[in-house]
């Protein structure tokens, strides 16, 4: 487990920190940062078997990754973390009559893949949604 050091080295601007063992573990920031933005989504992957296709991001953007203490955050592959037929995924999703987890599980690596699958998701729909300027719009020097 790692915690946040406060001589962290400057990391790039589009760098994801992952989340500590402790920070999994604090209700909130589980239920902030992971619950949450996995259960919205699932509503747009449709189901348990499409999360293991999507974790491909995570290595993909490996080179993105970082503790908080700056160093950088090697993922699992993604067979050794998760089951093949993902039913656990069922499980970690579901919500009581609050719409809280109905349990707060500790399989903390893969918690920290989808919190950063999470980001990933949420930063590439804000790149799709961003105003964008043309060269020759009214008012601007051309």
């Amino acid at each position: 487990m790692r915690d946040i050091e406060p001589s962290s080295p400057v990391l790039p601007a589009n760098a994801f920190i992952v989340l500590t063992d402790r920070q999994i573990k604090t209700r909130s920031i589980y239920r902030r940062l992971v619950f949450e933005p996995a259960r919205e989504l699932d509503r747009e992957f449709g189901g348990r078997r499409s999360w293991i296709n999507q974790l491909g991001r995570v290595l993909l953007n490996a080179d993105r990754c970082f503790w908080p203490d700056g160093a950088p955050y090697e993922p699992p592959f993604i067979d050794d973390v998760f089951e093949e037929d993902n039913r656990w995924m069922s499980y970690f999703l579901s919500a009581d009559e609050t719409g809280a987890p109905r349990r707060y599980c500790r399989k903390f690596e893969r918690l920290r893949m989808i919190a950063l699958l999470c980001r990933m998701m949420a930063e590439e729909r804000s790149r799709l949604f961003l105003p964008t300027v043309s060269r020759n719009a009214p008012g601007t020097a051309s």
